[in-house]
């Protein structure tokens, strides 16, 4: 590797240590103590020094980068804006450059907005109205941190939108006629609001996805187009003038004309990576230089950090690199192992697959990141689709822009053209392979490919076993995650046993979290109640991971959360067992008369009366009156309603007696949970209280003398807390027959299996 690539590693080493949590000096020297030793000890003398030198400049550009951030407003509480989307939107969170503020002498600068839905693209201007409060977000042990991102780019306000809308730029909405004219307005204005969602997914599990963004190939198409003609007007004028004009600076004018279109299109990074890389090629054109790819390639990197120091945390600038690294660096050796007498005809395929799985391979450390799948289809499916896209529905989305009068026809033309790739990538549409990274894990295959030293291999193999390694078990342990405002425990047994009670609101981050864990089956899943923020998220997880029972409330049935659940596991052929509401004995019957305290409460304990956990789910006031006389001495209590002052009553405090209590509950609940009379109470019967909204994910084993706590939060990493003592003898009031692992779990009244019944509508 050349200086320029040592220096580009260094601007991005700089970058991602100024948006880690730990001390500059250390995030540092963890992150570029590989490369400086790798530097060091390979080449000659001078070789080494030039080295180290690219990479302390390199490192200090990037902190220059960062540090030289204008600031953002601090806002808080009811505000309205208006502003522009600047950046990469990620799901519905989009940074705002403000421009108009409601609150007086609050200036402008960038804040960090999340929307109902999907965020409009960069350049959509917004009005806004919502509610202001400090960043923050509930990121999983080993999830991207998306807080990290805004701290590189100076924001430090988070809106909460109630209501927004776009304003101007009103000549985007017009959409062609047809079903797919949603998926011309994406290639021609990188908006993919309006894309079918069943086409994004099947796009998606094939690994095509990318293929609907506006990238490095519309850039090209554009400055190679306006290079072209500028071309052949400077070889007319070179026939009148002797000297004519200087190939450079047509290439100049075409990479200006590229810049154009980027902004114009909102700034997404494959075009910015395309328009830096033409202006680099252009000014070295004129100097006379020839830069190798992979310095190319690592010299738009920096440029790129060092204009937005944000986007090195996003998906597309780590997709999109990526992509482009694996082609430079494998592309080669795939082309050379072509077969021995390989028809001349067939090369061209042979190029384009060999693009494919090399463009594969490079976005794998990012894929197995955010999304903890790869598609195994991907090379051969972007073999045919990428053709279609790049000269079928490319120039018709040029016409869209360029000639609205024409969508009549053209509406209809892509309606054909993308039910049919659609039909053709049905075949490869298959189950994606899990693949669960940690945010180190992927740094070190991606140096891995940079590198490709044997050492670098060994290095990132060596990483890649910690992000799943945890500590080892000596009792029963039961992590509470944190999922915002819902609830979602990992119970993990002595003997090995792993279940899941509950899995948070709707999403995948639960699954995510589960299988960077290294948990690849889960012998019991609980939906405790039938409540968005209880099961929801619990769908993604049953689908996709063996799971040996699903355990739901047996009077809960029409619950629709439930029944988005039990669906799922029944397609996934897992047994549906209806456990008793909220029995804590041996005997499986219903002790809750009220409806809405359909739950199942859990008692867990070692099997050899040993300490004792209690998850009594969402059981109100009148719920836990129902089974009071049956509540056994607890080690740990999960606080019941996510905190609130009616769960946790002074007659269920004293009967249980923990030593800890933990709450799920979100950050700024709009519920006010967790409530302070709820947390005094437990905390005055001597219980030491961890919430979630505070400690982030907590994690505790139960031993047979004392408690040991960890929690995780993603601005501060793994902490590891004092041990509690219990403080008293375990079961010594419960009794024998208060003993029980869980509801339903091997008692005499187990029910049998059950299908799932129709939702009401």
């Amino acid at each position: 590797m050349g200086p320029v690539t040592w220096l580009a590693l260094g601007v991005l080493g700089g970058t991602v240590a100024a948006a880690t949590a730990l001390s500059p000096p250390v995030a540092v020297l963890l992150l570029l103590l590989p490369l400086c030793v790798g530097a060091l000890a390979l080449g000659r003398r001078q070789v080494r020094v030039v080295r180290a030198g690219a990479l302390a400049i390199g490192l200090l550009a990037g902190l220059l980068a960062v540090g030289g951030r204008r600031g953002g407003p601090v806002l808080r509480g009811p505000v309205s804006l208006e502003g522009v989307v600047v950046g990469t939107p990620v799901g519905g969170a989009a940074d705002v450059w403000v421009h108009r503020v409601s609150l007086a002498d609050a200036g402008v600068g960038r804040v960090r907005v999340r929307l109902s839905g999907r965020a409009p693209p960069p350049g959509t201007e917004i009005l806004l109205f919502g509610h202001a409060r400090e960043p923050w977000t509930s990121a999983l042990p080993g999830a991207p941190d998306l807080t990290r991102g805004g701290r590189l780019a100076g924001v430090r306000t988070e809106v909460v939108s109630r209501t927004w809308q776009p304003i101007g730029r009103s000549g985007r909405q017009a959409l062609p006629p047809g079903r797919h004219g949603g998926v011309l307005h994406a290639l021609a204005w990188g908006d993919r609001t309006h894309v079918d969602p069943a086409l994004v997914v099947r796009m998606r599990r094939t690994g095509t996805a990318h293929l609907l963004a506006i990238s490095g190939f519309h850039v090209g198409l554009v400055a190679g187009a306006v290079a072209l003609v500028l071309l052949v007007g400077a070889r007319a004028i070179a026939l009148v003038v002797s000297r004519g004009v200087p190939v450079g600076w047509v290439w100049l004018v075409g990479a200006g004309a590229g810049w154009a279109y980027a902004i114009v299109a909102g700034a997404p990074v494959g075009a910015v990576r395309a328009s830096w890389m033409f202006a680099i090629l252009a000014v070295m054109r004129l100097l006379g230089l020839r830069p190798q790819r992979l310095e190319l390639l690592a010299l738009v990197a920096a440029c790129v950090v060092v204009a937005e120091p944000a986007i090195v945390l996003t998906p597309g600038f780590q997709l999109s690199f990526g992509a482009v690294l694996g082609i430079v660096q494998l592309m080669p050796d795939l082309l050379a192992r072509r077969p021995r007498r390989w028809p001349r005809w067939l090369e061209p395929l042979w190029t384009s697959l060999s693009a494919s799985l090399a463009a594969s391979v490079g976005t794998l450390p990012a894929a197995a990141w955010w999304f903890q799948a790869v598609s195994w289809t991907s090379p051969v499916a972007n073999l045919v689709a990428g053709p279609v896209v790049s000269f079928v529905l490319v120039p018709l989305a040029a016409v869209h822009a360029l000639a609205p009068g024409m969508d009549g026809w053209v509406g209809p033309l892509t309606d054909v053209v993308v039910e049919g790739l659609s039909w053709v990538l049905a075949p490869a549409d298959l189950d994606p392979l899990p693949l669960a990274l940690g945010g180190v894990g992927a740094v070190a295959l991606g140096l891995a490919l940079v590198v490709r030293r044997r050492w670098a291999w060994l290095l990132a193999a060596l990483i890649l076993c910690v992000p799943g390694a945890t500590p080892v078990r000596a009792g029963l342990r039961l992590t509470f995650a944190d999922v915002g405002q819902g609830c979602a425990v990992l119970v993990e047994w002595p003997d090995g046993r792993t279940w899941l009670v509950d899995g948070g609101p709707r999403s995948e981050d639960v699954l995510h979290w589960l299988r960077r864990r290294g948990v690849d089956r889960l012998d019991v899943v609980v939906a405790s109640i039938g409540r968005e923020d209880h099961a929801a998220g619990l769908a993604a997880v049953v689908g996709a991971l063996p799971v040996g029972e699903l355990w739901v409330p047996a009077g809960a049935r029409g619950d629709p959360e439930l029944h988005e659940v039990v669906v799922a596991a029944v397609d996934a052929g897992v047994p549906v067992i209806p456990a008793p509401v909220a029995d804590l004995g041996g005997e499986a019957r219903s002790l809750l008369p009220d409806e809405a305290d359909r739950s199942i409460v859990l008692a867990l304990d070692d099997g050899v009366g040993g300490p004792l956990a209690l998850l009594p789910s969402d059981l109100t006031t009148t719920g836990i009156e129902a089974v009071l006389d049956r509540l056994p001495r607890a080690r740990l209590v999960a606080m019941p309603r996510h905190g609130g002052r009616d769960g946790s009553p002074a007659a269920l405090v004293e009967a249980t007696r923990p030593a800890l209590v933990v709450v799920q509950a979100g950050r700024h609940s709009a519920h006010g949970h967790p409530h302070p009379d709820a947390v005094e109470r437990w905390a005055r019967a001597g219980a030491r209280v961890y919430r979630t909204d505070r400690d982030g994910t907590v994690e505790v084993t139960l031993g047979r003398s004392e408690a040991r706590v960890r929690t995780y939060r993603p601005d501060r990493g793994w902490r590891a807390h004092d041990a509690v003592p219990y403080g008293m003898e375990p079961w010594s009031e419960a009794g024998p027959d208060a003993r029980t692992q869980a509801v339903g779990g091997a008692s005499s009244g187990r029910h049998e299996p059950w299908a799932p019944t129709p939702a009401a509508p």
